[in-house]
């Protein structure tokens, strides 16, 4: 039954709201408050951190928390909480409902997750590739942004990724089917990632899929030009142009140029196409013009300078004209001008005939007046005639005027029209005559003896359609013959530069070292003169040549460049191959990778230099070794060997498989108990000074007595019992008040007899705490043997009795236990003992015998200890020693050799015999380098035996001698 139900039930009783029957009720809904409350704030904290997740798995733990808040806030609390205050019962803890109502808000928030969740643990199951799992991941820490438990999965899959994308990417490059998988790659790389993916990495697998993109699309164009060749082959101008159209809308698609030998290939029959595009476009428009020019002839509305100008479009696309439809515009265009002739001539003739009735029947006046009309009318018409050069329509209107009208044709303003015209008439005539001597002299039957000077100055005065129609077949004919002599270079040419181009290939498939640059500037200048020697080509001959001497050009400056690199790499290899330290090695790397960051031993480096840090940690742990064997001599500073031990766990902690692994827990257990001493030292002079014994006296017996009976009082009181015992006799009752507790509480005890007080145990525990603290810095540096000194000191304390001895002893030994591993295991016998007779010790107080010595059997038990102390103390210090030699020597580094084979360079000669390590990232935890061992030294020589991924250039080689390292 659950608490709600059963306060329901009471609440529901008549008799039930008494103080009795509520108050067991109310403890019981606290205890489960306080319950969910404290699970509550368990989740809300997990909230808060931002793990979400795990704030939920506790909170669905049965019984869920959720339930059992939601069953404590029943709708009667308010009214029981009242209640229990009216019967004065103190009111439970409620439920937190604020953190109820964050967690109940948080799985809400997570429903988007169950799916995700549920494909993440399905991917897990079937063990699917890690690149599904991560990208299901991501979409996880993307709705669960405030879980940073995601972030860190994501790092540490992404640096598996890494390394699985590094192993594979050289793999799909040697398998010419893998261009998809590469592809998904590249994407995959340039998505984003928390652990950044190394820029080379993303750089040689993009390279390679531009590569292979460039080279499925040079196949494309290669499959376009052999349609484009066969289309020339069998004339087929449909086949032509569709590849053509291909071959266009491909080319720009392409990331680089395409290739020469394709562009030229393809190039006659990209030509021909075109020339059969262009001439289907003459056709097409000299039909069009064609039609034109017979719609225009059949028109009786046209005139002659719209069949002019329709005429000469046609016979301007050197494409001929119909017979029949030249001979239709000649016939139409001879009507046209005899009937503007005969309008002319009628039109004078009108004029004259009125002037002539004019002057017969009117009078003077009016018959001059018309008279002058004539003329000025004629003169206007035969100006327009002459301007426009119709010289037979003007001569018609002389004649007419002869004839009919001989007194207009004898005004003076005619007369000068007559003698203008006579002028253009003869200077037309010596025009046609010279533009026909020009022609005649520019023509011949052979192309090549045209006069194409003679044929320009005859096109600039040709005027009439004959002439035109002569000049642009003589001009055809010569640029046919021109075309031919075009074609002709430029085959040649093109010969000649595939030659060219075959001994720059040939050049650059040769070593640099056998390239003489003055064989390249030699082929750049015969490329380049190649334009001159045939002036004829074509222009796209020029555009190949310079495409050609920019290839050549390119590779000149390629030459040059990779000689100075390799001069500046020489330069730089010898720095790094004179380098002396490993600080010095990696300062020579990066002036390497600065200077040349494009040169693939950059690369390499800077791979290396990621792994610098890890250089300085194995400097650190050689560092920590020769602190060690200082400290073994007492010649390290106390302010160093507090930071030894952390030192030793922070070098080893960076970096896996250091020597000396068989010792280091000796050492690191030796040091925890070295960082505790000064406490220890501290609290146990503190346990002396608030100790009972350490205000004691000891009052006893004279020591002539037999036995000595002693006891303990108080130095408060050791004064006055010294003045009461002067007046005593060996007959006297005293009583004193000693010590009678544990604790120092005193009791009055009566003596009989003379007495004397001792000021011990209270004078040598002073000196004992005295020492404690004068003595710190050596006790800190030299624990064990001052400890056993002021174990000796305490045992030869004169008049301190043997039971404030013993538990001297055990405290100071104690503290020496806890202040060394040695003592601890050498002197556990003796405080096994000293446990088992602890009861004794404890009634120190008691009335007793006076007896300085100790157990005779805690004597021997301390002698075999510090027997069993000497022997741990040698074992520990040639293990220290030899710890304290496990070094790791820089002899120098992965480096390439002349052949770029990997090898080991060594800075010095006489390196001895040894096995040879470097340092490399642990594949599991990038933050942690890994001594891994890559080779070996036999008789001074250095020998490579690793894997390719290990044997990285640029890593620095550390020595240890022959296979003695105890690693």
């Amino acid at each position: 039954m659950t608490i709600s139900t059963k306060i329901r039930k009471r609440l529901e009783q008549p008799n039930g709201l008494t103080q009795e029957a509520l108050e067991p009720l109310a403890a019981e809904y606290a205890q489960i408050a306080n319950d969910v409350n404290s699970r509550l704030a368990e989740c809300i904290a997990f909230l808060r951190k931002g793990l979400r997740s795990e704030a939920l798995q506790r909170a669905t733990m049965k019984p869920g928390v959720l339930e059992m808040a939601a069953e404590l806030d029943f709708p009667e609390l308010e009214e029981w909480i009242e209640i229990l205050q009216f019967c004065d019962i103190e009111p439970p803890q409620l439920v937190d409902r604020d953190a109820a109502a964050q967690l109940h808000e948080a799985f809400i928030e997570e429903q988007p997750l169950e799916e995700l969740l549920k494909q993440h643990r399905r991917l897990a199951i079937a063990k699917a590739p890690l690149a599904w799992r991560l990208k299901v991941l991501r979409q996880i820490a993307s709705v669960d942004s405030m879980n940073p438990v995601w972030h860190d999965d994501i790092r540490q899959w992404e640096t598996v990724r890494l390394k699985q994308i590094t192993s594979d990417v050289g793999k799909l490059r040697s398998d010419p089917h893998a261009t998809e998988d590469l592809r998904q790659l590249s994407e995959e790389l340039h998505s984003r990632w928390l652990v950044e993916p190394p820029s080379e990495l993303k750089q040689k697998v993009m390279s390679e899929c531009n590569r292979r993109a460039y080279e499925a699309q040079v196949g494309h164009l290669k499959d376009i030009a052999s349609a484009l060749h066969e289309a020339h082959l069998a004339s087929d101008e449909e086949a032509g142009k569709a590849a053509l159209a291909d071959w266009t809308q491909s080319l720009p698609l392409l990331t680089q140029p395409p290739p020469r030998e394709l562009v030229d290939d393809t190039a006659p029959a990209i030509e021909w196409v075109e020339e059969r595009m262009r001439e289907s476009v003459s056709i097409e428009r000299h039909t069009q013009l064609s039609s034109k020019l017979e719609q225009l002839l059949q028109s009786t509305s046209s005139n002659e300078g719209q069949l002019t100008r329709a005429y000469h479009d046609v016979i301007g696309l050197d494409l001929g004209i119909d017979s029949l439809l030249d001979n239709r515009f000649r016939t139409r265009l001879s009507e046209i001008q005899q009937s503007t002739q005969r309008r002319l001539v009628i039109s004078v003739v009108g004029i004259v005939a009125a002037a002539l009735a004019l002057m017969v029947g009117g009078g003077l006046w009016y018959w001059n007046h018309n008279y002058r009309l004539a003329v000025n009318n004629t003169t206007s018409q035969l100006q327009s005639l002459i301007a426009s050069e119709s010289y037979g329509e003007a001569e018609s209107i002389l004649t007419t005027l002869d004839n009919q009208a001989p007194s207009v044709a004898k005004a003076p303003e005619i007369a000068s029209m007559r003698s203008s015209l006579l002028a253009k008439q003869e200077e037309e005539r010596s025009r046609a005559e010279r533009v026909a001597a020009l022609i005649a002299e520019a023509d011949a039957e052979d192309p090549e003896s045209i006069d194409s000077n003679r044929l320009a100055t005859a096109e600039k005065e040709a005027k009439t359609p004959r002439e035109k129609q002569d000049t642009s077949r003589i001009r055809t004919k010569l640029e046919q013959y021109q075309q031919r002599l075009a074609n002709r270079d430029f085959e040649q040419l093109r010969n000649e530069l595939q030659g060219l181009e075959a001994q720059l290939e040939q050049l650059q498939k040769q070593a640099m070292s056998e390239v003489s640059e003055a064989d390249l500037e030699k082929l750049i200048t015969q490329i380049k003169s190649l334009l001159q020697k045939y002036p004829k080509a074509t222009v796209q001959a020029s555009k190949i040549v310079e495409l050609s001497s920019q290839r050549a050009t390119a590779a000149r400056e390629t030459l040059r460049k990779q000689r100075r690199e390799m001069e500046q790499r020489q330069v730089f290899m010898v720095g790094i191959r004179s380098a002396t330290t490993v600080q010095e090695h990696a300062i020579q790397l990066q002036k390497y990778v600065d200077a040349l960051p494009t040169d693939s031993m950059s690369l390499e480096f800077k791979d290396a230099l990621n792994e610098a840090a890890f250089w300085k940690s194995v400097e650190e742990w050689n560092g920590w070794c020769n602190n060690l064997a200082l400290q073994l001599s007492n010649r390290l500073a106390s302010d160093k060997l507090l930071t030894l031990g952390k030192t030793c766990s922070e070098v080893r902690s960076a970096i896996d498989g250091l020597p000396g692994e068989v010792w280091v827990p000796r050492y690191q257990s030796k040091m925890q108990s070295m960082e505790k001493r000064d406490e220890i030292l501290d609290t146990l002079a503190q346990e002396l000074t608030d100790s009972v014994i350490v205000d004691l006296y000891t009052l006893r017996k004279p020591s002539d007595s037999n036995p000595i009976e002693r006891a303990f009082v108080q130095y408060e009181s050791s004064a006055e019992i010294l003045s009461d015992l002067k007046r005593v006799s060996e007959r006297t009752r005293s009583t004193i008040p000693v010590v009678s507790d544990a604790t120092g509480g005193v009791s009055n005890t009566e003596f009989i007899g003379k007495l004397e007080i001792l000021e011990e145990p209270r004078q040598s525990i002073r000196i004992l705490i005295r020492d404690l603290k004068s003595k710190k810095a050596a006790i800190l540096t030299d624990w064990e043997n001052q400890i056993l000194a002021l174990l000796g000191q305490i045992a030869q304390y004169p008049n301190v009795d043997g039971k404030i001895k013993e538990i001297l002893l055990a405290r100071v030994m104690t503290a020496g236990r806890e202040g060394s591993i040695l003592m601890k295991e050498a002197f556990s016998d003796l405080q096994e003992s000293l446990f088992r007779t602890s009861e004794k010790r404890n009634r120190w107080y008691g009335l007793g015998t006076y007896q300085e010595g100790i157990d005779p059997e805690l004597i021997k038990l301390f002698q075999k200890a510090r027997e069993n102390l000497d022997v741990k103390r040698k074992e520990e210090s040639t293990q220290l020693q030899s710890l304290s030699k496990a070094k790791v020597v820089w002899v120098g580094a992965i480096l390439r050799d002349g052949k770029g084979s990997v090898s080991p360079s060594l800075y010095r000669q006489d390196v001895p015999d040894g096995v040879l390590y470097t340092v490399v990232s642990d594949a599991a935890r990038r933050s942690v380098g890994k001594l891994v061992r890559v080779g070996a030294v036999r008789e001074k020589s250095g020998v490579l035996q690793a894997s390719s991924e290990t044997l990285l250039p640029g890593r620095p080689l550390f020595w240890m001698r022959g296979e003695t390292s105890n690693r």
